[in-house]
């Protein structure tokens, strides 16, 4: 009896073992693609981070920018005011080169500023362009909101309703931290800035104003 039954043994021995080979195919290729569907998500997982890291970095960087420009300018705009004040007024061109000596003393992310003079003698206060650099005018109102106009000569009537005032103003292009990874798709990024001093009548000292209204003819 045990000698027919081997061969019925031998064959129920190998289809158990088939169906468990089977069995376990069939469990192994759920988990490869498992597998394969996870490694998927941790790559576009990764690509994500990495773009808000540029994003906070980016973002960071002209809030950096932004506020090394304005300071740039302040110190333009108070220098340049300072030297038209103290010397009464009349012609501009020196406290220009002042003002533009003083922003290139400051940088924006590592870089000087470089501004320029937006002189011509032939126009009120030697203004060359209402949107140039430097803007030389008038504090006209004593009391806030206080009023810049470019087209009105300071401290002719006396007291300080006129007062001596610089505007500064300037934007600068700050590089993106995508550029060394898709440039040229994104390279540069724009901020922009402005600042304005003014110098009371015979008295002085400069300081900074915050302007409501500026005109400039």
């Amino acid at each position: 009896m045990l000698e027919r039954d081997r061969p019925g043994m031998y064959s129920t021995m190998a289809k158990r073992g088939q169906t468990s080979t089977d069995g376990a195919r069939a469990t192994a290729e759920p988990r490869a693609k498992r597998r394969g569907i996870a490694t998927i998500w941790i790559i576009a997982s990764g690509c994500v981070l990495l773009a808000l890291l540029c994003m906070v970095v980016d973002i960071a960087n002209l809030w950096l920018a932004r506020i090394e420009l304005k300071t740039a300018l302040e110190a333009a705009a108070l220098a340049a005011v300072k030297e038209w004040g103290d010397g009464g007024g009349g012609d501009t061109e020196d406290a220009r080169t002042v003002g533009v000596d003083y922003a290139g003393t400051n940088t924006v992310v590592g870089v000087p500023l470089m501004i320029t003079k937006n002189y011509n003698n032939g126009k009120t206060n030697d203004n060359g362009d209402c949107k140039g650099n430097l803007v030389f005018g008038a504090i006209t109102t004593g009391n806030a909101p206080h009023e810049f106009d470019a087209g009105f000569e300071p401290c002719q009537m006396g007291g300080n309703d006129e007062a001596f005032a610089v505007r500064a103003q300037a934007t600068a292009s700050v590089e993106s931290f995508w550029k060394n990874l898709l440039a040229p798709t994104v390279t540069t990024f724009d901020v922009s800035a402005k600042a304005t001093a003014f110098y009371a009548c015979g008295t002085g000292p400069p300081r900074l104003i915050h302007v409501e209204t500026f005109t400039c003819p």
